[in-house]
């Protein structure tokens, strides 16, 4: 039963409230690009100060200099990528659209989850900066692909408690939500080893994209390491493409997790992941299209936008799946 207190009569159809939340978080992550530096400030200040008294209270050594952090003797630079403001503008925008609820307790949700994800954020630097005092290569992994999973899975978990109005964490809860991470993991891990050969197909089926944006047939992407590198007439352009191998071990372990019957999977697998590897094509030629024609410092701020982007896909996942064509009521 749910009281009056929390809940609006009327309702929101599950598909319309998909498309609502996909608009305007797209449009607010792109108006996140364009906010003043001194807000973006304030907005690393109050992370890398919850992170330093976090420290303090578990006697973690820590020093601060300007931007630069140095958790138990390892010196990381804190920007406002590190933040964690994508998961907020995300998590926010939700809450605030679903009216299914009353206004009172989406404010509360709203404030409590964003002091949630900057606690969290902070113990992510803390123990990525223990990791890293320990062994270098394991900062990268664990900066790199594991916690970018993990917290993506973390805060999905919160709207979905929010949502469903389920504080008490039962024992199938629990079991569920370890399953589905353990799921995620595994597939995260299998497509890390498929990196190269997943890489060097995107680059194919990217370069006549790019090619046809610059306008020129001499240009040509590559996949080297963890980059795409963008060749074109008068200079080269790399940058990183790992996001989407994060988004589709999350759609594939929320997939399996389910427990739905193996021809809806499928289905659902194969439609869900056409549409990312589509949405990844445009992100990567238009990427290398803007370096060329406007610099990269426009590629770099598209690929940001990109980056909330692709984050929003696992939340719109639980919408669709969860409310497919019935009112939010």
């Amino acid at each position: 039963m749910t009281s009056a207190a929390t809940m609006k009569t009327g309702s929101q159809s599950g598909v319309f409230f998909a498309l609502l939340f996909a608009l305007c978080a797209t449009a607010a992550t792109v108006l996140a690009a364009y906010v003043p530096e001194t807000i973006l400030n304030l907005w690393l200040e109050i992370s890398i100060s919850t992170t330093t008294a976090l420290c303090n209270l578990f006697g973690v050594p820590v020093t601060i200099a300007g931007d630069i952090m140095t958790v138990n003797g390892f010196a990381m630079r804190v920007i406002t990528q590190c933040t964690a403001m994508h998961y907020v503008i995300i998590i926010s925008t939700a809450i605030l659209l679903y009216t299914r609820h009353s206004f009172q307790y989406r404010l509360a949700g709203l404030l409590i989850s964003t002091l949630l994800i900057i606690i969290a954020n902070s113990l992510r630097l803390i123990v990525i900066g223990i990791i890293g005092s320990v062994s270098p290569d394991a900062f990268h992994i664990v900066h790199d692909y594991l916690w970018v999973a993990a917290f993506s899975l973390f805060v999905l978990g919160m709207w979905v408690l929010w949502a469903e109005q389920r504080f008490s964490l039962t024992r199938s809860a629990v079991m569920r939500g370890s399953v589905t991470l353990l799921i995620c993991s595994t597939v995260y891990g299998v497509l890390l080893f498929a990196m190269p050969l997943y890489g060097k197909l995107m680059a194919l089926i990217t370069s006549p994209l790019f090619k046809m944006q610059i306008g020129g047939s001499q240009g040509v992407i590559s996949f080297t390491g963890e980059k795409m590198l963008y060749s074109y007439p008068g200079g080269s352009f790399s940058a990183s493409y790992t996001m989407d191998l994060m988004v589709i071990a999350l759609y594939i372990g929320l997939i399996l997790a389910a427990g739905d019957y193996c021809k809806q999977m499928i289905k659902k697998g194969i439609s869900g992941l056409g549409v990312i590897l589509c949405i990844n094509a445009i992100v990567i030629s238009v990427g290398g299209a803007l370096a060329v024609r406007s610099g990269e410092n426009a590629a770099t701020l598209f690929l940001w936008i990109a980056h909330g982007l692709l984050l929003q896909l696992t939340l719109l996942t639980w919408i669709l799946w969860r409310a497919p064509r019935k009112s939010l009521n």
